[in-house]
């Protein structure tokens, strides 16, 4: 009889399971006999866990406006490249970058100066690469 561990859904559907059978990484469909066995033998399923979203490289720049725009921040990011706070290397991106990088200067600088962290300089990445 086959020793099963680690059981997971491996999609939201339950259509497979991940599952290490005698120690070894199996991808199971619940079609297959050892699904079978695994719900006799009262093997306990963990929950399916979306992962999360990969954080572009890039955007475009009208991808980036956009997602600052629904975050309530295009007017703030205006205001400060207006000031003349702001270096003027950081202006010309603004203005004429027509993609904008995850870990370029532009942005490691544009973050602080609006009280942004990583994690939410990520997330207006992840939520530009869903502007069409």
């Amino acid at each position: 009889m086959a020793s099963y561990s680690n059981a997971r859904w491996a999609d939201a559907e339950h259509r497979n399971v991940l599952v290490d059978i005698d120690g070894k990484p199996w991808s199971v469909p619940v079609t297959h006999r050892f699904y079978a066995d695994m719900t006799v033998q009262g093997v306990e399923i963990a929950d399916y866990v979306t992962p999360a979203p990969e954080v572009p490289h890039e955007i475009t720049a009208y991808q980036a406006r956009i997602a600052l725009l629904d975050a309530g921040l295009l007017d703030d990011i205006d205001a400060q490249m207006s000031s003349l706070e702001v270096a003027p290397a950081a202006k010309i991106a603004w203005e004429y970058a027509t993609v904008w990088l995850r870990d370029s200067v532009f942005i490691a600088e544009l973050a602080p100066a609006l009280g942004l962290s990583g994690a939410q300089i990520d997330a207006l990445f992840i939520a530009a690469a869903q502007v069409e």
